[in-house]
């Protein structure tokens, strides 16, 4: 017996050997595989069969749903064998081809578990992989995080003394710490990269890192100094053929030539730009076109390994099994030839009916459409006027921007006549026009559209009963009250809500010396406060008003202002557009430096110059969230 394993496990090392020597031709291909698969699966050994499902993987290419199959049952079969290794490289290959295809939850998920089951004692240069990778998938939704990977898939390879994959990292970092604006420690890092680049011959990592600082310079409009490695550049792209990153290197080129003078080198290029776009097109076409014809080679394939299975089943079989696996097959035929048939006939119905269908459907939307307009008649109606905003509120302005025709953001007023405050215990002035103190919030509710638009009902209801039915007036204790509020009537739902919101509430009010007074309380939503051209921002508490674990009661922080002091609330809506030339997020910081740079102008103005920004940088990209914005001047 023992010599009979031995000797099939020699027969898999050859059968093995053979399907990597062979892997381009499909018949050697099925043939040695399926003598493989006959094998791992007679001696039930876990550690064949875990090695066939990774060369099945990889022989899968772009096939997803096949790929995807054999990475999850060798995750399986890792797991089985308690083997961290190779339950970490299954996981990697999930992750990168989740990455490519777009899907970066679940790419952000493998990757993870790859890191997490590396082994310490196994190459760390397999790590920095999976680290480096992990930065890349996240850099554009959480930029420090994907620095800090980075940034330790650096040290392994510094440490490993890995001098031809050093420069990559560099780079990497060098264009992250450039979306943060910091031009300095960037050229630091291009400069590393290139001198190790040039020590070691590392010359595509030479080249990348030679057009960033190009493009760095173009973008400090220092052109003249920008063109030589710009061009150094674009020679060795063009040379090679590396035509991913001639576009932008194109662009870049274009825009140099133009501001020093060099108009017809200038034409030249964008010419260049024209055509390299149109084979990159092209090149995409064939790649679509050969990704069909390899899934249909693959399915062709694995029809034919799965006969070739058959046909070795039947060969152990009796006469009379032989004609029952024919008489099931044949069964199983005119099933499908009676499924096709049935099916055509169906489609050509459906085609005769399609019109009618059209005509339906548009009704249906429009009763849709119809009911969603009436739903925003619904929501306007518990939003204050913009007529009562400024007779309490005189120099302000409200940016109210919902994504779709309803939103989850919404703004709430609501004043106070003749409170108890210090001032009216010394001076009451009951018959006053103006009341004693103004409450004012903006709110974001989870979701938008529909689903936030009830969210906000709820919480808007909350806020109301907070003050007129509880009678608070502390912008805190009105939060604690609306949180109580809002879980209570979520919990009345069989079903588990979590959802709630996030907001910057004030109240303005006039102490006894004549000052402004204002308090603030936040559910995540901060407030910014401008001063004499300093913008100061106080922080909300990290909890939202919904059902939350260990929840505390929300700060009031209480403030004096002087005339001309502006102060602004908002949702994350505006900050967390898409838009610019690289479809990166506006930022909060873009978002402070904006406002610091219209305080001299009346609110309304800045209203019309904030809301211009946004849709300037939003450009033809679609809006990703609801915008609420209240910007007040005492």
């Amino acid at each position: 017996m023992l010599n009979k394993t031995n000797s099939n496990r020699k027969k898999f090392d050859i059968y093995y050997s053979l399907l990597k020597l062979n892997h381009n031709d499909s018949s050697k291909y099925n043939k040695w595989i399926t003598e493989a698969w006959n094998i791992a699966n007679d001696l039930k050994n876990d550690t064949l069969i875990l090695t066939l499902h990774f060369l099945e993987s990889k022989m899968a290419g772009n096939i997803g749903d096949k790929r995807i199959k054999h990475l999850l049952i060798a995750i399986k079969v890792a797991e089985k064998l308690n083997d961290s290794l190779n339950i970490a490289k299954a996981n990697f290959g999930m992750g990168t081809f989740y990455f490519w295809n777009q899907n970066i939850d679940l790419s952000i998920k493998y990757i993870k578990e790859s890191i997490k089951y590396h082994p310490a004692t196994a190459d760390p240069l397999e790590k920095a992989t999976y680290l480096m990778s992990y930065g890349v998938v996240v850099q554009n939704i959480n930029l420090q995080e994907a620095i800090k990977y980075h940034e330790d898939a650096l040290k392994i390879k510094r440490k490993a003394d890995a001098w031809e994959l050093i420069p990559i990292s560099l780079n990497n970092l060098a264009e992250l710490k450039l979306e943060l604006n910091d031009t300095i420690n960037a050229l630091e890092l291009l400069d590393e990269a290139i001198l190790i680049s040039k020590k070691h011959n590392v010359t595509a990592a030479l080249i990348y890192a030679t057009f960033i600082k190009g493009q760095i310079l173009i973008n400090q409009k220092n052109y003249e100094k920008a063109i030589p490695p710009i061009e150094f550049a674009v020679s060795w792209w063009e040379d090679n053929g590396y035509l991913k990153d001639l576009p932008r290197a194109y662009e870049y080129m274009a825009v140099a030539y133009k501001n020093t003078g060099n108009n017809t080198s200038a034409m030249l290029t964008l010419e260049k730009l024209i055509n390299v776009k149109d084979s990159i097109f092209k090149l995409d076409q064939q790649q679509s076109i050969q990704e069909l014809e390899t899934k249909y080679q693959t399915e062709k394939k694995e029809l034919e390994i799965e006969k070739q299975k058959q046909e070795a089943i039947v060969a152990k079989k009796s006469e009379r099994m032989q004609l029952i696996v024919f008489s099931v097959i044949a069964f199983l035929l005119i099933i499908n030839t009676l499924y096709f048939f049935n099916r055509y006939k169906k489609q050509k119905r459906d085609k005769e009916t399609i019109a009618d269908q059209k005509i339906l459907l548009e009704v249906k939307n429009k009763e849709v459409e119809d009911s969603i307009t009436y739903a925003k008649r619904i929501q306007n109606a518990i939003l204050p006027p913009q007529k009562k905003v400024k007779e309490h509120l005189e120099e302000s302005f409200i940016l109210y921007k919902p994504k779709d025709i309803v939103a989850g953001d919404f703004y709430w007023l609501e004043t106070i006549d003749n409170i108890e405050t210090e001032q009216s215990d010394k001076n009451p002035t009951p018959n006053s026009q103006h009341p004693s103190l103004v409450l004012f919030a903006a709110a974001d509710c989870t979701g938008h559209g529909v689903p936030g638009a009830m969210v906000s009902v709820v919480c808007n209801y909350g806020l109301n009963r907070a003050v007129r039915e509880f009678g608070l007036t502390d912008p805190g204790e009105i939060l604690n009250k609306t949180r109580e509020i809002v879980v209570s009537e979520f919990e009345k739902s069989e079903d588990k809500v979590k959802d709630g919101m996030d907001i910057a509430l004030c109240s303005l009010s006039v102490n006894s010396n004549q000052s402004t007074v204002l308090k603030y309380a936040g559910a995540h939503n901060p407030l910014w406060i401008i001063s004499k051209n300093q913008l100061s921002e106080i922080k909300a508490n990290k909890q939202p008003i919904g059902k939350f674990d260990n929840p505390e009661p929300y700060t009031t922080h209480t403030l004096e202002l002087q005339k001309g002091d502006t102060f602004y609330i908002f949702s994350d809506g505006y900050a967390d557009q898409f838009g610019g030339e690289k479809g990166k997020k506006f930022k909060t910081s873009n978002l402070k430096s904006l406002l610091l740079s219209i305080q001299d102008k009346t609110m309304e103005e800045q209203k019309h110059l904030v809301d211009d920004a946004f849709e300037n940088w939003k450009d033809d990209l679609e809006q990703l969230d609801d915008v609420c914005m209240i910007g007040v001047r005492i």
